[in-house]
């Protein structure tokens, strides 16, 4: 900012006269110009003679450019230093229709909490108000999970592919509830939906109340039956949701036909694991496995695998399987889409590095 010093002047009305060395008794306060104090002093003097008006308002001007000029010079300079030091990248996003759109869609927010509370209030107002939420019998909160991952993919994944085992013929509201949610959350996925009983779902057909969902039936531990479900939908599932007869056997049966028909970057959820360590839920037709066992090994594996330490695992991990996130009662489980998953020194899959 110019600092200099303004000459002493005797300004009075009709003109300034010059006198540096006269006593400063009187002021008359002008403008001030960018913070600059620019009140003048009428001293008290018999030397004061008039000027004419026209010269008196030239004179004025002339100064007042000189401080505008001065002011100015120091702006620009002051900006070209701070242009000069300043770093030239923002980490600021830019502003762009993606950016927008977290504001108005819900299911981009990037406030997981939003995106939770959005799933939860969706489905509280539907009637019936499906138990993924909770309900007078169950203490479920699948909202976290679905709202932590599913609403997300949604978002970026419009026209994805979902696969979800129990249409909820054994709940006392009947089957459905899910359903609806879907269709309103994912109008534009391609919807399909598995169940073993055959004759609640003709008629949830009869009622309309599976219009616009693809439809597959039977059970979901006959390794038959899931090959018939692969070919008839064509696989390659975007999101696939366990929520079916919820026995180990079924679950671990679905897991290893479907696991392999899920796209890379998908997501594999797994509901109702809390009733898994009941005998009734046991079964030796697959070796007595408990999948919440298994979940806890490909854990482990995942943890340790750097060095396991000489750890024997009774259940490999499945390929490509990238994460197991888990909740109260339930998991989803996240698979590598690309190479940007691998650590960024590791070799190109199928070919081995330099030794």
């Amino acid at each position: 900012m110019w600092t200099g010093r303004i000459p002493r002047y005797d300004f009075f009305i009709a003109g300034v006269v010059k006198k540096p060395n006269t006593h400063i008794p009187h002021t008359v306060n002008y403008q001030s110009i960018q913070g600059i104090d620019t009140t003048m002093v009428l001293p008290k003097s018999k030397h004061r003679r008039r000027v004419p008006k026209a010269r008196a308002l030239l004179i004025t001007l002339v100064i007042a450019a000189a401080v505008l000029s001065t002011i100015g010079l120091a702006s620009i300079i002051g900006s070209s230093a701070s242009k000069t030091t300043a770093p030239t990248t923002s980490h600021q996003p830019p502003t762009t229709s993606a950016a927008s759109k977290i504001v108005k869609d819900p299911f981009a927010h990037p406030d997981a909490q939003e995106r939770i509370s959005h799933f939860k209030e969706t489905a509280k107002s539907f009637d019936p108000t499906s138990d993924k939420i909770g309900s007078s019998t169950s203490e479920h909160r699948y909202h976290n999970m679905y709202g932590q991952f599913l609403l997300p993919f949604a978002a970026n994944n419009p026209h994805f592919k979902f696969l979800e085992i129990g249409l909820g013929c054994n709940m006392d509201y009947g089957p459905g509830a899910s359903v609806v949610l879907w269709k309103t959350f994912f109008p534009q996925a391609e919807l399909w939906e598995a169940e073993y009983v055959k004759e609640c779902v003709d008629k949830a057909v009869k009622n309309k109340q599976v219009e616009g969902i693809n439809l597959l039936v039977g059970d979901q531990a006959d390794y038959n039956v899931l090959d018939s479900w692969i070919e008839k939908s064509g696989g390659e599932f975007d999101i696939i949701i366990d929520d079916g007869g919820h026995h180990n056997c079924q679950i671990s049966n679905s897991f290893d036909k479907l696991w392999p028909q899920l796209n890379p970057g998908g997501y594999y959820f797994i509901e109702d694991l809390h009733v898994g360590l009941a005998s009734s839920y046991i079964s030796k037709d697959c070796g007595n496995v408990v999948m919440s066992e298994k979940l806890h090994q490909w854990q482990q594996q995942l943890i340790y695998r750097t060095n396991n330490f000489g750890q024997k695992w009774d259940h490999r991990l499945p390929k490509d399987m990238m994460f197991v996130h888990c909740q109260a009662e339930a998991c989803v489980l996240g698979k590598r889409k690309d190479e940007v998953n691998d650590p960024h020194n590791s070799s190109p899959r199928g070919k081995k590095g330099k030794k």
